[in-house]
Formats: C-alpha cells, structure tokens, sequence
C-alpha cells in the first residue's frame, strides 16, 4: 500500500511540474537540453550543468590539468638549473634570461594541438619528436612534450 502512494505521490508531482501540453516546439527545446552528448557526460556537473560551469572548467579541464603539469615540470627543470653548485647533469647549461623566457614560453603558450600530442604520447605513441611507443604515463608524456 505505501508503495502505490508513493508512485501516486510521485506521478502527482511530475504532472504538476509538466506543462499539460506541449507543443512540437517545446519538444524540440527538450530535446536540445538533452542532448546525446549530456547524455552521456559523467554527472549532471558535466552534463547539463555544463553551460553554467564553463568558467570553472578553464581551471579543472584535463587540458588544464595538463597545461599546470607543463608548468610544474618547466618550473621545477628551472629551480634545478638555479642550483648552486649546478648540478653536474646540468652544468653544461647556464641559466639566461633567453633561457628562462623560453622555458617559460613553454606552458605559458600551451595550446590545444600541444595537449593532443601529450595525450596521444601517453595513449598510443608515435607523436611528431616524441617515442614510438605509448608511455602509458602522463608526466613521462609531458617530460616528452618539454624535451621536443
């Protein structure tokens, strides 16, 4: 019995939250908000929440993500050639500002194409100045972006 109620309960309230007749444009308007693509998203945040959240993804991306791992390995490559003494790897390789501004130019000019060569070293191998092979490994991809 409390099982019948509850569905009545719940088709009450999804009559009242419909309107009672839709027309072939507002199907059309559903259709759109539940788009294949959201359909298939993760959880609402990346799904329909997606338009609302856009800003948020420029810093929680996987591009982001890759774009702060280039500037993490950039950073840390030049902390190790401001070491004083060098390090013997490294002596042969004085730290400029030429140097720094190109390091730097690195990540600071990461792009869409730069994450794409990244993605497809870490899954498959074989990008342009990069290992044959897949490195199976994100940071290994992105110390092969850095060195090419």
């Amino acid at each position: 019995m409390m099982q019948v109620k509850r569905r009545r309960t719940l088709l009450t309230l999804l009559l009242h939250c419909l309107p009672l007749s839709l027309s072939l444009s507002e199907s059309a308007c559903l259709d759109t908000r539940t788009s294949i693509e959201q359909m298939h998203a993760i959880g609402p945040l990346d799904g329909r929440y997606r338009d609302r959240l856009q800003q948020v993804s420029d810093h929680f991306s996987e591009f982001a993500y890759m774009q702060h791992r280039v500037e993490v390995e950039v950073e840390y490559l030049v902390a190790l050639l401001s070491m004083d003494p060098p390090l013997p790897q490294l002596a042969g390789l004085p730290l400029s500002p030429l140097l720094l501004e190109r390091l730097r130019s690195i990540y600071r000019g990461f792009s869409d194409q730069d994450a794409q060569w990244v993605k497809q070293t870490e899954l498959s191998g074989g990008a342009e100045g990069g290992p044959a092979l897949a490195t199976n490994h994100d940071v290994k991809a992105v110390e092969y972006f850095i060195k090419s």
